[in-house]
């Protein structure tokens, strides 16, 4: 669905509660949701909830915020699942956490495939330093295995691998789990979209 029909799903929900959301919080909720109304739905419920909380009629990016640790805990059991068996790891240096990250931010064709170059930029983002591609391309590869829960699917093409999203479902996922978490901030993602437009992810 694009960005307009997700947020006039927000909107028109929050009529019945009597509550209006500010321009920001709409781009953002519809940002995160990269099409997919269940992310509009779990989103735009939570964050509805936030403000009745906070006793405000109008839905602001602070409602938001507070709306996505509680999205993250009522995502499906096989995404959170998937999520975790991906990122598991005894090293903190092992980056398995950071890479899927970058991986949900790449730049895809209209198909949502992706290459180990389309990571380098996102990842360079969320390290907050230059990542060499040969540092995190065999987890691409890995994350295309059971034992990292299937996260991505791998096709062939004149050549070279590209990668997308098994199930769609998880990159808005790791999107959110990234801002929860502290890995990435609205900062980084205002700096991304200003020199990266055609890799914006809430603007």
């Amino acid at each position: 669905m694009s960005r307009d029909e997700l947020e006039d799903i927000i909107i028109e929900g929050l009529k019945v509660v009597s509550v209006t959301a500010d321009e920001k919080a709409l781009h953002e909720i519809s940002g995160l949701s990269k099409g997919l109304p269940h992310y509009t739905h779990l989103l735009g419920l939570h964050a509805g909830r936030a403000a009745i909380r906070h006793d405000s009629s109008l839905l602001s990016v602070s409602h938001v915020k507070e709306a996505i640790g509680a999205s993250i805990d009522g995502a499906q059991h096989s995404i959170r699942n998937a999520y975790h068996k991906a990122t598991l790891s005894q090293r903190k240096t092992a980056s398995y956490v950071e890479t899927l990250l970058a991986c949900a931010m790449a730049e895809t064709d209209e198909f949502g495939f992706f290459t180990a170059v389309d990571v380098r930029d996102p990842m360079a983002c969320v390290m907050k330093k230059n990542i060499q591609l040969e540092s995190y391309a065999k987890k691409l590869h890995k994350f295309c295995e059971e034992e990292r829960g299937s996260v991505l699917r791998k096709t062939e093409m004149h050549g070279r691998a590209r990668f997308r999203f098994l199930n769609p479902l998880m990159q808005p996922f790791v999107l959110m789990k990234g801002l929860h978490d502290g890995l990435i901030r609205e900062q980084d993602l205002d700096l991304w979209s200003y020199n990266n437009p055609q890799k914006r992810l809430f603007r």
